[in-house]
């Protein structure tokens, strides 16, 4: 009997591993996905303006399920380079609302990070 309740425990803490590793990455793949989305735009869309830029990235955080106001992107152009900055917080709620995890993500992408 010890056993059988010890091994139900042990698939139990097992699950919620798994099930908090899973709800963890969904922020890192969240932060991937709108990095990409700014490497895309240095890389392809110097000519665009800034408000049609910070669309793109609100786009595509809406994508994601997150809200990025246009007060944490920050846009510089010097010459023909441009530089973007996104700064925004993320969340993962740990299975049955136990923990919160909080994120501050920050993105910053120059025509330097870019590899051609």
């Amino acid at each position: 009997m010890g056993k059988k309740i010890f091994s139900i425990i042990l698939l139990l803490l097992i699950v919620y591993g798994i099930w908090s590793f899973v709800n963890i990455m969904g922020a890192k793949i969240r932060y991937g996905s709108i990095r990409d989305q700014v490497k895309a735009i240095v890389k392809y869309s110097l000519s665009d303006s800034d408000i049609k830029i910070r669309r793109k990235i609100k786009y595509k955080a809406e994508e994601v399920k997150l809200v990025i106001t246009d007060e944490e992107i920050e846009i510089s152009r010097h010459n023909s380079d441009i530089s973007i900055y996104v700064s925004y917080t993320d969340s993962a709620v740990l299975p049955f609302g136990l923990k919160t995890l909080y994120y501050e993500q920050e993105i910053e992408i120059s025509k330097e990070d870019i590899e051609e």
